[in-house]
């Protein structure tokens, strides 16, 4: 049974680990292998380990575990954006558990949060690469607004498109 529950700092590890392997399995042929293979897992740490030691006002960080173990997590930040709202920074379900509601499930949840705080715009980057990722929002509702070159992430330039939900009462529904 998947249980759903906020992170705590000591979730910092287990949240780059599936990171990083969500990184080299989705972004091969995107970013460098020399990066996905020997400095992703390091570069995902030292980012989760600031985001859990000195977490902003905003941070909001959900885990999906079964029996104890991590199968998925999102990370957003509330009232992120004036035009756009919360940013959803990362989702990210483990490959053995995908197509298995995790995802939805962290969306809704997310949406509830949002709802509670009378937050209604949210959006979220994602790289043109990843179209499974893309399709997984357009079908909660999501919608593309744009295409952008990004040099934030890894080592190589990439697009990067944005999708943006104007109302999140569609993961109300």
């Amino acid at each position: 049974m998947i249980v759903y529950r906020m992170a705590t700092s000591k979730d910092a590890l287990p949240v780059a680990k599936l990171h990083a392997e969500n990184w080299q399995r989705h972004y091969r042929g995107v970013l460098s292998d020399a990066f996905l293979d020997e400095f992703v897992y390091e570069d995902r740490k030292s980012v989760w380990l600031k985001r859990f030691q000195s977490p902003t006002p905003d941070q909001f960080v959900l885990l999906a575990e079964e029996e104890g173990q991590l199968r998925g997590f999102l990370c957003a930040y509330l009232n992120y954006d004036v035009t756009y709202g919360v940013l959803l920074d990362n989702l990210h379900v483990s490959s053995t558990y995908k197509s298995k509601g995790i995802g939805t499930a962290l969306m809704q949840r997310l949406a509830k949060k949002l709802n509670e705080k009378r937050l209604d715009k949210m959006y979220l980057w994602v790289l043109e690469q990843n179209t499974d990722a893309e399709g997984f929002y357009e079908s909660l509702g999501g919608v593309v607004l744009e295409t952008i070159e990004e040099t934030e992430v890894g080592d190589c330039l990439t697009m990067k498109t944005r999708i943006y939900w104007e109302s999140i009462q569609t993961l109300l529904e």
